[in-house]
């Protein structure tokens, strides 16, 4: 159903200038979600994801909601000081959803040709129904897919699984008892400071015997059943695959930290529990059907005017992304590989349930047959096939595969920052062929080097120290907020699409592992050996950064602060004597992009601290810069 509010907005043929208020005050607006209006439910979800637990609107003393007409019969929900952006829009309706009433909200007419259209939309999404349709899927993958899956090893297994066909499940160690089937993994969120039963070196025996369900939290208990209804006889669980405590737990984390790209690429499916925020929470939720089912409304009634009359399918736009990406699971960095990595996932949702392949139609439990419509991307899902050759589109997906993975979080990423990604960076590793240094391929230097932090989200202060090394300070590693890397950043500022040349020189490396067996887990330490154009830098840090000037008192030039970048907060307070700029790549007789760095100790040892990244216009700045001899420094 839609509220009075939205009724109203879809019946006016609006401009794209014209705007309204949709609902002034978060009262108005969940009393209309509780009533079941399709639109309103939507919108009250991106509120709360926005605004957090702990934020109140109800007395926010400005409109909070307003819509416009975007673009033929699509409308724009935006508000809370332009923070808010949802997009409904009104397509033709598909042809799996033909055979539904006019009217949203009624069954449609049975049809024993698919389960697509036998599929009634339970309250739970623990009803057997789910799983039903969820073995509809997949069988479907399994029988029609190519892609999904083809470089699966059979004959591959972790080195343990938990075999759940019996009421209790059991430790499986599979160098002594061989699966007779294929697995499943689970993708759940920790929580904080979790408490729940795990596998330690001394549990073993006590495991394989056989472990009490009544042990296991909630979210293990969902994917066990979940398990069952499709008939998979065996479950991957990190908690209770990989021994946590006691003798040996480093080395066989190590160990599976190695082998992570093989657990996940060769199970049958992945389990994605996105709506739980801990494992004492269940996978399953109930739901308002009202606020999930496909919303038809009859469009004729709307704008008869239009061609083509009849009813039209109502869709949120960013449908896929809030159920799969925007939740407690899709924030977490170790997450991020388990998906891609996977042939296929099912993710159960804050609502529903969503299914996803490599080639997939943007099934869910809304369209269980798929929906022909160009949402917005989920991020990257598939990676080239292992050991082709190389393509200028593979260079492109890993800076995708960066950028999404920056954007989430670890619990600890002082020593799992480079861990959780090791998997992905190990699978583009026999693509490239490529030395892997720190989170960049060797063929990326230069130019990776430049990588940046948008403005709104620098933080305060640097990672906080530890008694692990994390990553240099060159490396994206090194941050715990999203990075823009260079290559957008060209794709943002660079409207005539030129290229720079590049001015610094790598001469050499040195990495130190912790694991000599893998060369893409965490590092002992890291450094650059570089040949590169240098200049002090100096700059008045007791005005706002934004009004600042930017100094270079040798070149006698001085620089506005608008493309000035510093990795953190605390870099542009700090001392700057030391403080260079390295200049990295130019563009003749424009401008020229920088690292800022800083000596470690005193100025003249020749090693250096990277502070942050600018983009420097001038005319005759590169002209300036070929006076200046290049000296050898180390980059730590």
């Amino acid at each position: 159903m839609l509220c009075t509010q939205c009724e109203s907005m879809l019946r006016k043929p609006h401009k794209a200038s014209d705007k309204e208020a949709h609902h002034e005050t978060i009262t108005a607006l969940e009393s209309a979600a509780a009533l079941g209006c399709f639109i309103c439910a939507a919108v009250l979800d991106e509120v709360q994801r926005i605004s957090g637990p702990d934020y109140d609107h109800h007395g926010y003393d400005k409109p909070l909601l307003k819509y416009n007409f975007f673009r033929p019969w699509g409308y724009n929900i935006t508000g809370m000081d332009f923070r808010l952006d949802c997009k409904f829009s009104l397509i033709p309706l598909p042809q799996n959803l033909l055979r539904l009433s006019q009217c949203h909200g009624a069954a449609p007419e049975p049809d024993t040709s698919s389960i697509s259209f036998n599929y009634r939309l339970p309250p739970d999404t623990s009803d057997p129904a789910v799983a039903e349709l969820a073995l509809f899927w997949l069988e479907k993958c399994l029988k029609n897919h190519g892609k999904c899956g083809r470089s699966q090893d059979p004959n591959f297994f972790p080195l343990r699984l938990l075999d759940v066909s019996g009421n209790e499940p059991r430790l499986v160690l599979t160098d002594l008892e061989k699966p007779d089937g294929p697995y499943a993994t689970l993708s759940h969120c920790w929580g904080p400071n979790p408490t729940f039963f795990r596998l330690t070196d001394s549990h073993v025996k006590e495991m394989r015997a056989g472990i009490s369900i009544e042990r296991l939290p909630q979210n293990f208990r969902s994917a066990i059943q979940t398990c069952r209804s499709l008939g998979v006889k065996y479950l991957w669980i990190d908690s209770l695959c990989i021994i946590q405590s006691g003798k040996g737990s480093r080395e066989d984390w190590l160990l599976h930290l190695s082998a992570m790209q093989a657990v996940y690429a060769n199970c049958l499916i992945n389990i994605a529990s996105a709506r739980a925020s801990n494992a004492n929470e269940s996978c399953y939720t109930s739901r308002n059907l009202e606020h999930v089912e496909a919303c038809i409304v009859p469009f004729s009634t709307y704008h008869s005017g239009f061609e083509n009359p009849g009813p039209r399918l109502l869709i949120y736009e960013e449908l896929f992304v809030t159920g799969r990406q925007l939740t407690p699971l899709g924030s977490r960095g170790w997450v991020v590989q388990e998906r891609i990595l996977s042939p296929r996932v099912l993710h159960f949702a804050a609502k529903q349930v969503f299914w996803e392949c490599s080639e997939s139609q943007n099934e869910c439990e809304a369209y269980p047959a798929g929906l022909d419509h160009k949402f917005r991307p989920c991020g990257p899902f598939e990676l080239p096939t292992r050991g082709s050759p190389p393509s200028e589109n593979d260079h492109i997906l890993w800076q995708q595969l960066i950028w999404t993975y920056t954007a989430c979080s670890l619990s600890r990423p002082e020593t799992d920052k480079l861990g959780a990604f090791s998997s992905i960076a190990e699978h583009m590793a026999s693509i490239f062929k490529d030395d892997y240094i720190a989170g960049h391929f060797r063929s990326e230097l230069p130019e990776a080097l430049l990588w940046s932090i948008s403005r709104g989200s620098t933080p305060s202060a640097p990672p906080g120290f530890s008694n692990s090394y994390r990553a240099p300070s060159w490396s994206w590693a090194n941050t715990d907020v999203q990075i823009q890397p260079y290559a957008m950043y060209k794709g943002t500022y660079n409207l005539d699409g030129s290229e720079p040349s590049f001015l610094l020189n790598i001469l050499g490396f040195r990495i130190d592992l912790l694991d000599s067996r893998n060369a893409f887990g965490p590092l002992q330490h890291a450094e650059l050996i570089l040949s590169a154009k240098m200049a002090q830098l100096v700059w008045d840090n007791t005005i706002p950064l934004k009004k600042t000037e930017f100094v270079m008192p040798k070149l006698g030039y001085s620089f506005c602060s608008t493309f000035f970048y510093f990795d953190n907060e605390a870099a542009f307070f700090s001392d700057q004597r030391g403080v260079m700029v390295l200049v990295v790549a130019g563009y003749e007789g424009w401008c020229i992009d920088v690292l800022i760095v800083n000596a470690t100790e005193s100025e003249g040892t020749g090693i250096y601290r990277r502070l942050g990244m600018a983009r420097i216009y001038h005319r005759e700045i590169m002209a300036r810069f070929a006076s200046i001899d290049e000296r050898n420094i180390v980059l730590v």
